[in-house]
């Protein structure tokens, strides 16, 4: 945001309002929404590999989602977030890993485990803060270790979301 000019003599109460702002000025913000993105049909899981999560996109304010990839479209400041909840086909679910891809390098992690215990449901989140360059391409992948039978992530179960902060 950019202000050119604050009318001073206005200010009584030590609190700026729109009125104390000079009629002349321009607001500009670079940051905002980017992407939002979700899967709307259910992908299974193959126990002890990667695999990128399969995302239709719901908004996409800088045309730069494609084939489950947010390629960033500025150089700048950006908050990127995926979650997911996985089902097992029964109670087979030890552990599951994800983490945020940055032109197919690992750059943020979380790892979500039940002391050893096996259950049939996980939820899984990952957050990354950070600088990234123009054309940068960011992806998402999870791993699941499975006692057995398969893990899935459920129609309507995981999203993916970009914003530019700066």
């Amino acid at each position: 945001m950019a202000i050119s000019k604050i009318n001073t003599n206005s200010i009584t109460d030590g609190t700026v309002t729109g009125d104390d702002l000079a009629s002349d000025i321009a607001i500009t913000t670079t940051g905002g929404l980017v992407i939002h993105a979700k899967n709307d049909s259910q992908q299974t899981l193959t126990g002890g590999s990667y695999t990128e999560i399969v995302f239709n996109e719901v908004t996409d304010t800088k045309n730069c989602f494609n084939n489950n990839t947010f390629t960033v479209p500025a150089t700048g400041f950006y908050y990127v977030n995926s979650t997911c909840y996985v089902n097992g086909t029964a109670d087979a679910l030890q552990i599951i890993i994800g983490g945020i891809y940055k032109n197919g390098t690992l750059i943020d992690e979380t790892i979500q485990r039940n002391g050893g215990e096996i259950y049939s449901q996980f939820s899984w989140s990952c957050t990354y803060v950070g600088s990234l360059s123009a054309n940068d391409a960011i992806t998402i992948k999870v791993h699941t270790d499975i006692d057995s039978g398969s893990g899935r992530i459920l129609a309507n179960n995981a999203q993916f979301n970009a914003f530019r902060i700066v």
